[in-house]
């Protein structure tokens, strides 16, 4: 009698539930390791570039702690999947001094994406009516030590002198590292010193490479091989929005090997298309007259009939770059950089110059564990 009677009072309030939505369909998570702490943020992103920018998704939800992690009612359709835990529940994505996300995120088919996620490699389909299950793994993308790539690659450096042709090419192990704090990138180690708002300061550390060897021209002769020169600095970075930074530097040779510095100003802006990072910048280098002597000058004691004495003053030059990142897979990448440089008459005015633009980069093949 007590059973008949539940069940009568039930089946009023069965009847007033609202029925989904004809065609909607239902997404379940299931994790792998549930959150204790904070909240879990899901998104569905139908638009890759919202998706790789961290924009506005199409459905989204929050849950808490042991809260059952389904999205209902969701219009049927292909999506990318993200899901945040905000360890802390503040309602940010923490990030490092380089942008990159510091709390674990967690996205479909098993996918642990080393640079800016990929839409296709997160992707889920709903069909009218469907009710998925999707497992996640949630992984923070430093991991807890940070992220250690290891490849090979090579620093080819433009020879603008009289009669040199080709180029200078050096192969070098080429290493990567990215923390909290820090980051490398094969001959550049950037250190996070500060950040507040839109502005952070870093210090630098790098290696400045030879810009020629005698045997690279016949008016070098007798001048002897250059030298590897590391450079201590700082770096600014100040973020204008819509992924435009303007970046500001000063480097200092560390050990007075030459002496002197060079100070760098550069407008920069990151642009994303699939597995494919592109970071054009364009800016200014000036380099104090020390440096710009060791690459392009002619001391008394070394000239010849065919080559004057020459001493350049300060520099500047007109500097367009561009920065690459291919994503090859979850775990390879390519790396690349190329720089332009145009001189300004203390260096087109050496009698070792014949070309008033050098061009030099370095690509490396990386793998990432």
């Amino acid at each position: 009698m007590l059973a008949v009677l539940l069940a009568a009072l039930a089946l009023p309030v069965a009847l007033q539930e609202p029925a989904p939505a004809a065609g909607l369909g239902s997404l379940e998570l299931r994790l792998r390791e549930p959150i204790r702490t904070g909240k879990l943020r899901v998104a569905l992103h139908s638009d890759p570039a919202t998706f790789a920018q961290g924009g506005p998704p199409a459905v989204g939800a929050v849950f808490g702690p042991g809260e059952p992690l389904v999205l209902a009612e969701v219009p049927p359709g292909d999506y990318a999947l993200i899901v945040h835990h905000d360890a802390d529940g503040d309602g940010v994505l923490a990030r490092n001094f380089l942008s990159i996300p510091t709390e674990p995120l967690g996205f479909a088919r098993g996918y642990q994406p080393r640079g800016r996620p990929l839409f296709e490699r997160s992707r889920v389909s709903l069909r009218p009516g469907e009710a998925l299950t999707e497992e996640v793994a949630l992984r923070a993308p430093l991991g807890d030590f940070g992220a250690l790539g290891v490849g090979v690659g090579a620093v080819v450096q433009g020879l603008p002198y009289r009669g040199a042709s080709g180029a200078l090419i050096q192969p070098i192990p080429v290493a990567t590292y990215l923390g909290r704090d820090i980051a490398w990138f094969g001959p550049q180690l950037q250190y996070a010193v500060a950040r507040s708002g839109a502005a952070q300061v870093a210090a630098t550390v790098r290696a400045r490479f030879p810009a020629y060897e005698e045997r690279d021209a016949e008016v070098l002769r007798g001048l002897g091989d250059r030298d590897l020169v590391a450079l201590f600095g700082v770096q600014t970075d100040l973020d204008l929005g819509a992924d435009w930074v303007l970046r500001l530097g000063y480097e200092h040779d560390a050990f007075d090997t030459v002496g002197g510095g060079e100070a760098t100003a550069a407008l920069r802006r990151r642009i994303d298309r699939g597995a494919l990072s592109l970071t054009p910048s364009l800016g200014l280098r000036y380099t104090a007259q020390d440096l710009v002597a060791h690459d392009f000058g002619v001391p008394l004691e070394f000239a010849t009939a065919e080559r004057s004495a020459y001493r350049p003053g300060d520099s500047l030059a007109l500097e367009l770059g561009l920065n690459a990142r291919v994503e090859l897979s979850e775990r390879w990448q390519l790396l690349f950089n190329v720089t332009a440089q145009r001189f300004d008459g203390e260096v087109t005015d050496s009698p070792l110059v014949e070309d008033d633009v050098r061009i030099s980069g370095l690509v490396g093949l990386v793998y990432t564990f």
